[in-house]
């Protein structure tokens, strides 16, 4: 992200969003009751590249903790593997407000 830039709200482009929520804890955002409700999901198609799993992993557990929803869409990649593509550690996530 642009240097200096330390809100979502100073993003330019999808691009430095991505990374802002890339760098960024969201306790502070979850606590203070600034999101009620997350989405999560991979890249998806011929060219997606891999979902961190342990990234997903820390977004659903700092959900737990602050009592946010978490709903995991989908880990991303091919339709074509087959199997539950929004399977984390075995649980299908898929919390609503």
């Amino acid at each position: 992200m642009t240097e200096g830039k330390t809100s979502i709200s100073k993003a330019s482009s999808y691009e430095e969003m991505g990374e802002f929520w890339d760098t960024h804890d969201l306790t502070d955002y979850l606590d203070a009751a600034y999101i009620d409700w997350l989405v999560v999901g991979g890249e998806s198609g011929p060219r997606a590249r891999p979902m961190e799993l342990d990234w997903a992993r820390g977004l659903r557990d700092q959900c737990r903790e602050a009592g946010v929803p978490f709903f995991l869409k989908q880990l991303g990649g091919s339709p074509k593997r087959g199997g539950d593509a929004a399977v984390l550690d075995g649980v299908r996530h898929a919390e609503y407000p």
